[in-house]
């Protein structure tokens, strides 16, 4: 690859990142708790984006990238003194929530947590669409079960689909709609063995949104901490700060 083509394709990779790319992910303090309704409205923080670099097909399935409309995700934190906030909103054209028992088996999102000793130990979660929306953690055998202290709110809607995306198929139909769901957790400090709520402490995060057009998982978006970002102990750097300066007020209309 000659020399103008390795720029050209650093600028081109290099558009589609945030701000803070190589820099450990700045979660801010809130002060207020957040609402956990699914509406998003109080939230001002940086934008994890989770599109087509961060894209993993299965092994043996198509490995098409649909495009954003396909399968996408962003994903906002924030933090008090009780616990870990996290926003994230999920686009899908065909959200599959899980027919059976455990809940990874559909479409869901799986949160991993990991403190910055040595020997720490990741935590798992994963929150899955369904009647109610479910969040639960990954025990020790490999079960889910209950994640103690937690909160989770939601909100859905199916929108039309504005722009057909790639196929991922040979005969299978477009979708004509995508669906939107937002998710709000809120985590107590409790359930985080390892991470520590005081500013300037960091711990490590990896989100992956699992992708399923049927039964068979066809890929998934894997965050682990944006290019060339530290790392802890292997997850993307998250690191705790103090709350965000109030946004200006607007000049009074005469």
């Amino acid at each position: 690859m000659r020399g103008w083509q390795v720029w050209l394709l650093f600028i081109v990779v290099s558009a589609g990142l945030p701000a803070w790319a190589g820099e450990a992910y700045a979660c801010a303090e809130t002060r207020t708790p957040k609402f956990l309704d699914g509406r998003f409205t109080e939230w001002h923080e940086p934008t994890i984006v989770l599109d087509g670099w961060c894209w993993r097909a299965e092994a043996g399935a198509t490995p098409i990238y649909g495009g954003p409309l396909d399968c996408s995700a962003t994903v906002r934190l924030a933090w008090d003194a009780k616990r870990l906030y996290l926003a994230i909103a999920v686009v899908d054209d065909a959200l599959k929530p899980a027919k059976k028992t455990p809940a990874d088996t559909g479409d869901a999102v799986i949160l991993r947590f990991v403190g910055d000793a040595k020997d720490a130990v990741p935590t798992e979660f994963v929150l899955a669409w369904g009647s109610p929306v479910t969040l639960q953690r990954r025990e020790a055998d490999g079960t889910l079960g209950t994640a103690p202290g937690a909160l989770v709110g939601a909100a859905r809607a199916t929108l039309p689909l504005p722009v057909t995306p790639l196929p991922r198929e040979t005969g299978k139909p477009a979708p004509t709609s995508i669906t939107k769901a937002w998710y709000e957790v809120a985590l107590p400090w409790t359930a985080l063995p390892g991470l520590t709520p005081k500013r300037d402490a960091t711990f490590g995060l990896e989100v992956q949104v699992l992708d399923r057009d049927g039964d068979a998982l066809r890929g998934r978006l894997r965050w682990h901490g944006a290019p060339a970002a530290p790392r802890v102990n292997g997850l993307g750097a998250v690191r705790l700060t103090a709350p965000l300066p109030a946004a200006p007020k607007g000049k009074k209309l005469p």
